[in-house]
């Protein structure tokens, strides 16, 4: 998502989810398979914002922050 504050800065924000299914053998497998297992899943972002010097194509900064989160790593 972008949103232009001004005519010189602009805010940005980034959301993401994802999931990882187990393999086959993490399931099945008689020795160290494990039926139980449910996907991995996880959540991510970043936002960040850039603020212009002169005219929106020269950048005089840019400050960002990303994060992730997982639940039930496989």
């Amino acid at each position: 998502m972008l949103y232009h504050a001004s005519t010189m800065t602009n805010l940005r924000l980034n959301l993401g989810r994802a999931f990882k299914l187990p393999s086959i053998n993490a399931l099945a497998d008689p020795l160290i398979g494990n039926r139980n297992l449910r996907p991995e899943t996880s959540l991510g972002g970043d936002v960040s914002i850039e603020q212009f010097l002169y005219k929106p194509e020269h950048v005089l900064k840019d400050l960002w922050r990303f994060g992730k989160s997982y639940q039930r790593e496989i």
